[in-house]
């Protein structure tokens, strides 16, 4: 019981000085309200021309972006195609060898046969 007492007591002091601040916070900004007034005034007059501005950013960025964006397209679709010629070229190689290699056991079986016989 005294536990939970102590644990109110010190909620009670952690939430009213929390309280406090903010009050005081509150009260420090509706001090200067009229500043606050004419900078959000400034703020909104400021904000189309942020708008532009940002636009125009992104536009240009795009503008960078797509020569970029192109080349490297046309790159992946070389590097494909040579992937893909160079794995074929590979494969043709490797199934004419095995066919070679095949012919080769083909005629020395045949060969050990026929001195059997």
């Amino acid at each position: 019981e005294r536990v939970a007492e102590r644990t109110v007591l010190k909620g009670k002091k952690i939430y009213t000085l929390a309280w406090k601040e903010g009050n005081n916070t509150q009260k420090a900004l509706m001090s200067n309200l009229l500043t606050e007034i004419n900078y959000l005034l400034l703020l909104h007059r400021e904000s189309p021309k942020q708008e532009n501005q940002l636009l125009f950013i992104k536009l240009y960025h795009n503008h960078q972006i797509e020569p970029a964006s192109s080349a490297y397209e046309a790159e992946m679709q070389n590097a494909l195609g040579n992937y893909s010629n160079e794995k074929n070229q590979a494969r043709e190689k490797l199934l004419e060898s095995l066919k070679e290699w095949k012919q080769k056991i083909k005629e020395e079986r045949e060969l050990i046969d026929f001195n059997r016989d």
